[in-house]
């Protein structure tokens, strides 16, 4: 059981340092091409990758997470899945090819057909690695998939920035995308021991993975569309320098809330699922979590919305300033996507996939509305929606946690208004301090540590046993007992 355990604790710590070790390294080569390549190009290829999204979820089918939780799994489990992966991305990579002119007239854009066409065999080359990474996985190698994940975005990065310094643009950013899933696929798949090469298929192997990985499938789908739904239509409504504008703006907002939320949430979630049968504990676990999440969410959010121009700037040049009140806008919305995930997490761990599926059905028709409401009225009023949607779906997201843990909404904003108010007194005093600063690094080195000064001691004067916790937690992990 020890070992067990120090396994899963290992696990853990390679998963996380891969993870951030690996979108640091995509978000400076992110940045080195941003510096060269033009947005409007950009915004070419965040079409694609809209398409990209939502074809995965449908190549997958959930089939990785029901091979994840089979126990007993053998050779002809990974041939059955393999050849099905496979087969879906073949078949969507020729419905693409030859879909090409139709998406490509859609966007207005004829130099998107070849594009399309060379992109979709990336389909292929992604579901070749999909049971190799299952494999690693199963067995806890993630310093495996670490060691393979970080040299593949170098090597591929490498080329890409050589190619964008020469002249080649948007074909830049394709050989960087496809060179990355070569290589990913080719040493997971030596890494794992998966032989591709075994084309085995069993119907009733499959009808049993399926019949579990397809309700999965249905939910991810209809997650990657709306979760690519703006993309989707300022690409459609607005240029494609637009597109590109938002796809960088979000792309730094993401990077701050997922390696915010997703570390918390891998330790959060087994400690909920811990002490779910005790009402009293689930409770006073949730509220300190919900507490420390955005005690440490807010600033980084915020740090954002003060700091975009400079960030922009510095980073990627002027020439994606039209990017900066996208940023502002994407994070202020992010605030409360912590709140988001925990209270969605909370409905998982108590078993009420009902109220889930409820949740998502009332969010999806929400997201419509709003986006009939606001896309007429320009691109800044239509990103803005997202705010409005953040707030609407974290009523959503809690309004289940009064009856599951006794925990109201209004119970929820009493613990984290306190955080808020000091985010939204330090960013009013910061904005002020910032007009009188010259120079956009000397902004950045300023500002930073004055906003987390007044931030932190704000927070400590409201709310003290928050701050105490943090520490004491720090403290535990990393300083050695005498």
């Amino acid at each position: 059981m020890e070992n067990l355990k120090q396994k899963s604790f290992d696990a853990i710590i390679w998963k996380f340092a891969g993870d951030i070790g690996s979108q640091a390294a995509s978000f400076m080569i992110g940045i080195f091409l941003a510096r060269v390549i033009a947005p409007h190009e950009y915004g070419l290829i965040a079409t694609i990758t809209i398409f990209t999204a939502i074809s995965s979820s449908v190549i997958d089918s959930g089939m990785s997470t029901a091979l994840v939780r089979e126990k007993n799994t053998n050779t002809l489990f990974y041939n059955t899945v393999f050849v099905f992966n496979v087969t879906v991305a073949l078949l969507l990579c020729l419905l693409f090819t030859l879909l090409a002119p139709q998406i490509a007239n859609f966007y207005n854009q004829d130099k998107l057909i070849l594009v399309i066409r060379v992109m979709s065999w990336g389909f292929v080359i992604n579901a070749m690695s999909l049971v190799p990474k299952v494999i690693l996985s199963r067995e806890l190698k993630f310093k495996k998939m670490a060691v393979i994940n970080f040299p593949a975005i170098l090597i591929s990065g490498t080329v890409g920035l050589f190619m964008a310094y020469n002249g080649y643009g948007i074909w830049a950013l394709i050989t960087q995308t496809l060179l990355n899933s070569i290589l990913v696929m080719s040493v997971t798949t030596l890494k794992s021991g998966y032989n591709p090469f075994v084309l085995n298929f069993s119907r009733p192997i499959f009808i049993k993975l399926f019949s579990f990985s397809y309700k999965l499938s249905l939910s991810g789908l209809l997650n990657s569309f709306f979760e690519n739904i703006y993309p989707i239509i300022i690409g459609k409504l607005y240029a494609p320098a637009d597109l590109g504008y938002f796809a960088r703006a979000d792309n730094y907002k993401n990077i701050a809330a997922n390696n915010i939320t997703n570390p918390l949430m891998a330790v959060v979630a087994p400690a909920l699922a811990a002490v779910q049968n005790d009402e009293l504990r689930m409770r006073n676990l949730f509220k300190k979590v919900i507490k420390l999440a955005i005690f440490i969410n807010t600033p980084v959010m915020l740090l954002l919305v003060i700091l975009a121009k400079p960030l922009i700037i510095v980073s990627i040049t002027e020439k994606w300033l039209p990017a900066v009140q996208l940023l502002q806008i994407l994070c202020t919305a992010a605030i409360l996507f912590p709140l988001h995930v925990i209270n969605l997490s909370l409905i998982l761990i108590k078993g009420r996939s009902d109220l889930f599926f409820r949740l998502e059905i009332f969010k999806k028709i929400l997201i419509v509305l709003i986006l009939l409401a606001s896309f007429k009225l320009g691109m800044l009023y239509f990103v803005s929606g997202t705010i409005f949607i953040s707030l609407a779906a974290y009523f959503l997201n809690a309004q289940y946690s009064k009856t599951l843990i006794n925990l109201s909404v209004l119970d929820q904003l009493k613990l984290v208004y306190k955080f808020l108010f000091a985010g939204l007194v330090t960013i009013f005093i910061c904005f002020n301090v910032d007009e009188f600063i010259a120079g956009w690094w000397s902004k950045i080195f300023f500002i930073t540590p004055l906003f987390l000064i007044l931030y932190s001691t704000l927070c400590y004067w409201f709310e003290q046993e928050t701050i105490h916790e943090l520490k004491d937690m720090i403290i535990t992990k990393f300083v050695p007992k005498k």
